[in-house]
């Protein structure tokens, strides 16, 4: 078994709320991940060497692996700037927000059989889910004045 743990940064370009044609490269949201990977040799249930295989082992004739990897990803809240509006209109407001784009489970499982040393099929299958995203704030910011003045949300103004 292996289990690695560490720390995403916010690099990388975020979204610009004032250009509606920008690309963003990143979230902007930190997160904590961990990663888990196992693989077990199922041709040691059938073969009678003892011991751990090597590297070379594994490419050898008839052997069977089986591989679990897990990985999840704890995207923590930030506040950002968003466009706000009516559905299905040009947003005309900006808002200010608590974004909480929610966590991401996947598995994955796999196998490997080795016909011969350099040829052996392999499938996986996954599984990823990812909680649902939510925005939460309580001021909206006309952008079509000169001035920005805050205002309190109703229903067309508050973000979806």
């Amino acid at each position: 078994m292996a289990a690695t743990a560490g720390v995403r940064l916010p690099t990388g370009r975020q979204d610009d709320p004032d250009n509606l044609a920008d690309i963003p490269w990143s979230t902007g949201a930190y997160a904590l991940l961990v990663r888990m990977h196992h693989d077990y040799i199922l041709s040691n249930l059938w073969q009678r060497e003892a011991g751990i295989p090597s590297e070379a082992d594994l490419l050898k004739t008839g052997t069977a692996v089986l591989n679990f990897t897990f990985r999840y990803d704890w995207i923590l809240r930030d506040e950002v700037t968003i466009r706000a509006g009516a559905e299905n209109a040009l947003p005309t407001f900006r808002a200010r927000v608590q974004r909480d784009i929610g966590d991401r489970f996947e598995l994955e499982i796999g196998g490997r059989y080795v016909i011969w040393s350099g040829l052996s099929i392999s499938a996986s299958t996954g599984m990823a889910s990812s909680s649902r995203i939510e925005f939460r704030g309580r001021t909206v910011f006309r952008t079509t004045s000169s001035n920005a003045t805050p205002t309190r949300p109703n229903r067309s103004t508050s973000p979806r």
